[in-house]
């Protein structure tokens, strides 16, 4: 087992209490980044290159995301695969949980390229399958870098850099 891959391993010693974990075994693993290498969503920078990520969403249960607000446990069928030049690791997707707490508040994000986007949050989707389909949140009167836009606008999970709670 890399060092990394021990970080979500709920019962190692690298774990760090309060980061969501894998609650399947280390074959399950592999056999997973086996499967669904070169399958999944490409996460790519603000220059279009690739992140040496992919996002994969399974048909069972692979680990259990911690809310990083409430510290709420989740079921999760989303992973991501990180690569490296020595192997991968296999890690639990938390920003669907994120999203999940902006329906209905008034929000600001902040993306990868830059774009200021702040309006009231009215709806979220999350990625049931791997088509390549992906989380996002619609906003109502958005304002765009302070210009208010006549139109709903739906941000998707590979623009949002990060996420701040305006009320």
């Amino acid at each position: 087992m890399s060092w990394w891959q021990s970080e979500h391993i709920l019962w190692h010693n690298n774990y760090t209490k309060g980061r969501s974990y894998l609650s399947i075994s280390l074959q399950k693993v592999q056999e997973l980044v086996n499967k669904y290498a070169g399958t999944g969503e490409l996460k790519r920078d603000n220059k279009g290159n690739w992140s040496n990520k992919e996002f994969v969403v399974t048909d069972k249960i692979v680990g259990v995301c911690i809310d990083p607000i409430t510290g709420k446990e989740r079921p999760t069928t989303r992973f991501s695969i990180h690569y490296f030049k020595r192997g991968g690791k296999l890690m639990l997707s938390e920003k669907e949980l994120l999203f999940y707490h902006a329906q209905g508040k008034k929000v600001r994000i902040i993306c990868i390229d830059g774009t200021i986007l702040e309006g009231k949050c009215t709806e979220y989707s999350t990625a049931y399958d791997n088509d390549p389909e992906e989380a996002s949140i619609t906003l109502k009167e958005p304002l765009k870098n302070g210009i208010l836009l006549p139109w709903v606008t739906e941000v998707m999970e590979h623009e949002i850099k990060k996420i701040e709670y305006l009320n």
